[in-house]
């Protein structure tokens, strides 16, 4: 058990250093594009980067991170707006919500916990916490598995979106008016390019932000449901 806890204690810290470090890795070195490309690392290959810089740069890239990861809520808010726009079904607690409680057996798990289906979204988020408390390693392992994906994807998605907004101000004011900030905007094809980028980690993002929602009532029906028959059609 203990051999366990160290192992998802560092399995955690490992997860969230990467899942802050790269998303604030991709803002910090696309605003330094725009502040100036020539002191990016592939401008740099024949100079050498001591320890002590690297590891600035990490703690900077890291703390960024959390930046990112605050505001990834607008990039949420705003692919959901999206979504709506285009007809495609909104993706946030409440329809996860409805989906979950849509289907009777995991309505049938959330009662068997003592929540009231009729409170959808809190009732849900109880039941998920509820059977996440008693799940074995390897369930808990995949869900957090499917958590971090998302999260990570909706962090560069929203690190993208920061440098692609920023460059395509600029590209306007330089190209459309007398203003110049002296900064370097990215080539319009890059800037298509990270456009393809958000919508495809965004979209990655909803897929996995479901099944990180769903799963521990599947893991629950299986122990409730499923695991119960198989052992009494397979005893004498």
């Amino acid at each position: 058990m203990d051999l366990e806890k160290g192992i998802t204690a560092l399995e955690k810290f490992f997860l969230d250093v990467i899942g802050q470090v790269i998303p604030g890795g991709i803002l910090i070195f696309g605003l330094l594009h725009l502040y100036n490309p020539s002191i990016l690392p592939y401008y740099m290959l024949n100079i050498k980067i001591s320890t002590a810089t690297w590891l600035i740069l990490l703690a900077l890239m890291y703390s960024t991170g959390y930046v990112v990861s605050s505001l990834s809520k607008v990039t949420i808010y705003f692919a959901n707006l999206i979504r709506k726009l285009i007809k495609k079904k909104q993706i946030d607690e409440n329809s996860i919500a409805d989906l979950i409680i849509g289907e009777e057996v995991y309505k049938k798990v959330i009662v068997g916990f003592g929540f009231d289906p009729a409170n959808r979204s809190r009732a849900v988020r109880d039941a998920r916490n509820a059977i996440l408390s008693g799940v074995s390693f390897e369930d808990n392992y995949l869900i957090r598995r499917f958590t971090f994906i998302a999260l990570f994807n909706v962090g560069i998605a929203t690190s993208l979106s920061i440098t692609l907004i920023l460059s395509f101000i600029d590209y306007v004011l330089a190209n459309f008016t007398n203003v110049d900030f002296g900064l370097f905007f990215f080539d319009p094809a890059i800037m298509w390019g990270m456009v393809v980028g958000i919508i495809a980690f965004c979209d990655r993002y909803f897929d996995f932000y479901v099944r990180s929602m769903r799963t521990p009532f599947s893991i629950a029906r299986s122990k409730v449901y499923i695991e119960p028959a198989v052992g009494s059609s397979a005893s004498p």
